[in-house]
């Protein structure tokens, strides 16, 4: 995705209604992550890279597969975000920023699309799970106090199926962590 040019977003989107015909929904999930680090370490470069993968390109899929969406009887986008994209700390800086991208962009998205009932666009920010990210982010963190990712399973289903038609610009913000004591 570091490369990817409009194009190739438009090639997917014509290969999917060729080979598919139709198009439901779309789960923006992808991330990309360099370090924990301060504004001072971080480079240019880090932050381009973060903005294509975490913002720009769910932007550039999205937009391509929009005509194939609007044609579907019911569809659903879903942004997968990040915590400190909603709540900015220290040490996050690019990837905080690129993910805060998201919330934007579902909001825009959802303020355009008001025209297309069938339409929804939502962010759904799952918090601390056991995630491959989560384990390099928080390598000290206790597993047994995060969710496990198959507890998100729910939220997905929920918000790309006909189940939330009509909740359109939300940012679900969870915290499934078990409850101790």
């Amino acid at each position: 995705m570091l490369s990817a040019a409009e194009n190739e977003f438009n090639n997917l989107a014509f290969q999917i209604k060729r080979e598919v015909g139709r198009l439901d929904g779309i789960v923006h999930c992808a991330s990309h992550f360099y370090a924990l680090s301060p504004l001072s370490s971080q480079t240019v470069e880090e932050w381009m890279d973060q903005y294509r993968i975490n913002t720009v390109a769910p932007f550039a899929l999205t937009r391509a597969c929009l005509p194939l969406l609007a044609e579907s009887p019911d569809a659903s986008v879903l942004f997968v975000g990040e915590t400190h994209g909603l709540h900015p700390t220290p040490y996050w800086g690019g990837f905080g920023a690129s993910k805060a991208g998201l919330s934007y962009l579902t909001q825009v998205a959802a303020n355009e699309w008001d025209v297309c009932p069938n339409l929804r666009v939502n962010l759904l920010v799952p918090g601390p799970v056991n995630s491959p990210q989560r384990n390099r982010t928080h390598p000290g963190e206790d597993k047994s106090e995060r969710a496990n990712i198959s507890a998100l399973m729910p939220y997905f289903l929920h918000w790309l199926s006909a189940d939330s038609q009509g909740q359109t610009g939300q940012i679900i913000e969870l915290d499934l962590r078990p409850k101790l004591g």
